[in-house]
Order: C-alpha cells, then structure tokens, then sequence
C-alpha cells in the first residue's frame, strides 16, 4: 500500500511540475512578443532638420537635454507610428560602434559620417526632410534614469525592425580605449550591431540596409549578415572587462526575451506572407538556428580566470518550436469548431510533423495548452486517436476518462509490449487535466 502511494503520490507531483514548467514557458514567450510587438518605451526620433543642425555640443547634450530643447519627437505606441507612416513620414535608423569605454555617442568621425548618410538616403529615396525622422541611440534612449533606460533597450529591437532605412554607419578610424581599427568588419563583431541588423532582416531582408563609410553610402549585399546573424558569437565590452570580477551578468541574457520572441514572431508569420524577411528567416535563421540561439555561452571573470560555462537559451528553441506549432493550430480553428472537430480534422488528413513530448526528459508535454499536444510513448512515429471526456466535478475537481470503442486503439487489456506505458500516459492525462478547467476531447496520441 505505501509502494502504490508513493507511486501516485510523484506521479501527480511530476505532471504539477511539468504543468508549470509549461505555463513559465507561456509567460516567457510572452514577455518576449512584448519586446517586439509594441514599445516597452515610447519611440523617440528627431527630424531631419534638426538632426542635420545639431551641433556636436548639442548632441553631448543626449537625450535628455534635446528633449528639455524640443528637438525630440515621442511616438507613444505602435500603432501611433503606423499612423506616422501613413501620413508619409520615414524613418532612419543609425546603427554603429561605440568607440570609447568612457564616452557615450558617436566619435567626432562618425557624428560627421552620419550626416552625409542621412542626406544621401533622402536624396536616393527623394523624401523629403520636413518628412524624414532619425533614431539615434544617445538621442533616442534615456541616459540618466537606468529603469526607463532597460525599457527603451528592450525595445531596440523592435524600433530597428519598424525603420523604414537602416545605415550602418563604420568610417575607418580607432578604438579610443583599445587603440585597435574600427571599420565595418569590426563594426559586424558586436553583438549589439548583430542584434539590430538581425531584427531588420527578419522583417524586411536586406532591403534599404546601407553602409556609410569613406567610400560613400553603399547597399549591403545578401552575403552581408552571412557572419552577423550568429549574433552571440560576436564580442561585448562587459565580457572583454571580465564583468568586473564576476560580480555582474553578461549582457547577453538581456538579449533572450526580446530575441526569443523575433524568433517566435517569425516562426508563427503566415504562410501567404511572401516578404523577404520571412524568406530570410527561412533560409538564414532556421537552417543555422542552434548557433543563433546557443544553449549555452561562455562566461568570463576577467584576466587569469577561466571561463565558465553558463546556460544562455538552454532548451528554449526547441520547447518554443512545438509551442508555436500549437499556436499555428489554433489559427486555423473557425470560431465555431470545437478541439475535438479539429483535431479529427486533423487526424483524418496530413498532420504536420509536431515536436513530442518524452516521459523520459523534462519536456513531459509539448503544448502550453490542454488543447493540441502529443504524447510519445514508443518513438515509433505511428499515430492513434483516444476519445476523453474530460468531466470536471465541481465538488472534488476530479475527472473521468472513457477509453475509444475502437479496436485500432490500446485498451486497457491490450497486450502489446507498449501497453503499460501507455495506461501510464492516461493517468499523467488524468493528472494534468484536473489542473484545467479546459474541456478537452481528443488527443493525439503516437504508440506502436
């Protein structure tokens, strides 16, 4: 009797876990369509006009002395940018290195790049100046007060993907701390620079993507972001400092809730979206995706001190592939159309391959919903349908399950070398749908 305790007892306690370890994956996601889906802060630009007037004292000023000076334009939301467009605005985005480890902005050199650049994009595009905003990051983002700094970062991404022009913008010239050439080369190490020509390809290719730098402004080509797309391959200036002894986080962890949700943005776009950021993602991003997104990274504690290994995305990509599967299923639901009818839909054609989930792993399920998920229990591949009816008691919350009449399923006497571990898949079910409230009627269930 104890033995048989204990065994019901870790049974139900392993489903609550697996449960939320799902619903932490949900939140996650989440949070990371929220990076990229709206302004964490509001989008700040600058006109034309007066970008091209600024003076190098004025621009040392950063964001807070030309917001007091009126020279900065806030769009609140998304949607009030799309307005923006609509009215024929267009917007720059200026993307660059930082070259000094004790100065913000840009040198003096590239202060002066930027303005040719941003001339012979209106010139080439003939806008207009009146019409044309810039995004500059020491103008742009807020420098003084740090939490609505981190807000106005965790939008970067999503203000890189809304710009009309991207420039990036690598004249030659020197590192002011490390004395080392800065030039586009060095320009496509940072991780930074990677992240903001990622998030524009995977929107809109490497359409209107330009380089400004003593030979003029030229278009990038495809090969271009070739190297840049392995974003965390690229160097930080927190890790070439060691991260102070140890003492702080790698930047790179701020990186995977915003990219984390691009990578899911793209992965659920839809199919008759024909963009060139959809065919980049495609092509670029899912044939290498395991380097884009390392599971791990290499944390440095500064001079005479190993590295040490950190986890960074760990099984996120994976988990997020089979989360967005689902998603992409409940889009395809009319809004009449019980799970039931659609999962036998389903079922009775093509299923597209989905991601299982293992008894054997921590990925126990394979959905963040009662919904839509499979369960694996041989490997084999071959699929069978279980009717559930999953009947809640609003006394003891308890459920009640109803085996399929039909002999092309595993009964609860069937004597096939699988039959134990599939009665063991239908009390995980059990366990885990007393914790929803979701009526539930059919699974997908894949067995020898």
């Amino acid at each position: 009797v104890f033995t048989v305790f204990l065994h019901h007892f870790y049974r139900r306690r392993y489903a609550a876990i697996a449960a939320k370890a799902e619903e932490v994956l949900e939140e996650t996601v989440r949070k990371g369509l929220a990076t990229i889906e709206d302004f964490g802060h509001p989008m700040v630009l600058v006109g034309a006009t007066n970008f091209l007037d600024l003076s190098k004292s004025q621009l040392r000023t950063f964001h807070e002395g030309n917001r007091d000076a009126h020279r900065l334009v806030f769009v609140d939301t998304f949607a009030k940018f799309r307005d923006l467009q609509e009215r024929g605005s267009k917007v720059i985005f200026l993307s660059y290195q930082w070259l000094s480890w004790n100065s913000k902005g840009p040198s003096d050199t590239q202060w002066e790049s930027m303005k040719k650049a941003v001339l012979q994009v209106i010139h080439k595009h003939q806008w207009t100046p009146e019409t044309t905003y810039i995004w500059l990051d020491v103008l742009s983002i807020p420098q003084d007060h740090r939490s609505v700094q981190s807000l106005a970062v965790d939008s970067l991404y999503t203000y890189a993907k809304c710009a009309d022009s991207l420039v990036v913008i690598c004249p030659k010239t020197k590192h002011e701390s490390t004395r080392e050439v800065a030039d586009l080369q060095s320009y496509k190490s940072r991780v930074w620079c990677r992240v903001e020509v990622l998030a524009r390809c995977c929107t809109r290719g490497v359409e209107q993507i330009y380089v400004q730098n003593e030979d003029g402004l030229q278009p990038v080509r495809d090969d271009f972001v070739a190297e840049m797309v392995k974003v965390f391959d690229g160097q930080m200036t927190c890790c070439r400092q060691g991260h102070d002894g140890g003492t702080r986080p790698c930047d790179r962890l701020s990186l995977i809730l915003p990219l984390l949700g691009l990578y899911f943005e793209s992965l659920t776009r839809r199919e008759d979206d024909a963009c060139q950021g959809l065919a980049f993602f495609r092509s670029v991003i899912l044939s290498q995706k395991d380097s884009v997104f390392p599971s791990h990274f290499s944390y440095s504690r500064g001079r005479g001190q190993a590295p040490e290994r950190r986890v960074l995305f760990g099984d996120l990509i994976s988990r997020v592939d089979r989360y967005a599967h689902t998603r992409k299923s409940v889009l395809r639901v009319s809004s009449v159309q019980t799970w039931s009818e659609m999962l036998n839909s389903e079922l009775d054609g093509d299923m597209p391959d989905v991601g299982v989930a293992s008894f054997d792993n921590s990925s126990f399920f394979n959905s963040t919903t009662t919904n839509d998920f499979t369960l694996d229990c041989s490997g084999s591949g071959s699929r069978k349908k279980v009717d559930l009816d999953n009947n809640n008691n609003s006394n003891n919350n308890n459920n009640k399950k109803r085996r399929s009449s039909s002999s092309n399923t595993c009964a609860d006497h069937c004597h096939c070398p699988h039959s134990s571990r599939e009665q063991q898949a239908d009390e995980r079910w059990e366990v885990f749908s007393s914790h929803s409230d979701t009526d539930v009627r059919q699974v997908e269930r894949t067995a020898v």
